[in-house]
């Protein structure tokens, strides 16, 4: 079954939806990766290269940086990829898309060069779910003129979210093959045994498995902290609240007096004059 973000299973039994293990099947086999990324876009690429060092975009020390699950560009240099397992239903998924490819087209294009020199660029989102509950296995997103829809904006980037949950309804077996692999850990191809296999290397590299189980302490530690500022936050709001109910109740009581002038109620109690002569 694929891992809920809400579960840290034992590394051997690790699937292809764990985006850790995902990075670490694709990274650690060029081919491979590239021929994932040709079926799912039905494109033909020639060679790929990864980016040196981890996956991570930051266009300044103010900006907040994206650490992507696996960001590749063509040998040419005229296409970049970015491919996400996205396992838990979050409702920002295009926000995100949108962020993703305006920090790859910030780390691609150098300083010197023209605009028209930005690299055709992919985000691939890969969901275990339905994004936009429209019941398609696969959504393409790019840009267009919704005063005349067939006018494209050829900027030449592209959005793509694939909906594992709509397997029986994909046309093209290799895509339809990595959804089951992805839902049930089940090959049914050459490719996707292949890719079974690169996981069994992955499960028995001593690295791989000392980084998911960091990983997963890091994981544990912020939620367990999440936890906490949770019911410690929960508790000072009912406290504050607490207060604010009794600091009326005394307002109500001294305005009864008829001794206290606005001003000093509001001094005692702590509420502003504006709530004291609303009450």
């Amino acid at each position: 079954m694929p891992e809920t973000e809400s579960k840290i299973i034992p590394w051997e039994e690790v699937t292809l939806s764990n985006n850790y293990m995902f990075n670490k099947v694709m990274t650690s086999n060029k081919d491979l990766c590239r021929r994932f990324v040709e079926h799912l876009l039905h494109i033909k690429i020639e060679d790929i290269e990864f980016p040196v060092g981890e996956f991570t975009l930051e266009a300044d020390a103010e900006s907040r940086g994206v650490r992507l699950d696996v960001f590749v560009r063509d040998s040419k240099g005229l296409r970049t990829f970015d491919l996400e397992m996205q396992v838990a239903h979050k409702t920002n998924l295009p926000e995100r898309a949108r962020y993703y490819q305006g920090m790859m087209d910030e780390a691609e294009l150098m300083p010197e060069e023209d605009f028209d020199k930005l690299k055709t660029s992919y985000v691939l989102f890969i969901c275990l779910f339905d994004p936009f509950k429209a019941n398609l296995p696969i959504y393409t997103f790019q840009n267009r003129c919704d005063e005349k829809p067939e006018l494209l904006l050829n900027d030449r980037s592209y959005k793509v979210f694939y909906n594992c949950k709509e397997w029986e309804s994909v046309e093209d077996a290799e895509i339809k093959a990595i959804y089951q692999l992805i839902l049930n850990n089940q090959a049914s191809t050459d490719f996707t045994e292949e890719i079974r296999r690169q996981m069994h290397y992955a499960r028995h590299n001593v690295q791989y498995r000392q980084g998911y189980m960091t990983l997963a302490r890091m994981r544990a530690q912020d939620k367990a902290e999440g936890i906490a500022i949770g019911k410690e936050r929960g508790r000072t709001e009912g406290i504050a609240e607490g207060s604010r109910t009794k600091a009326l109740e005394a307002a109500r009581n001294l305005l009864a007096m008829h001794v206290l002038t606005i001003e000093q109620i509001a001094q005692a109690t702590g509420l502003s004059t504006e709530e004291i002569a609303q009450l």
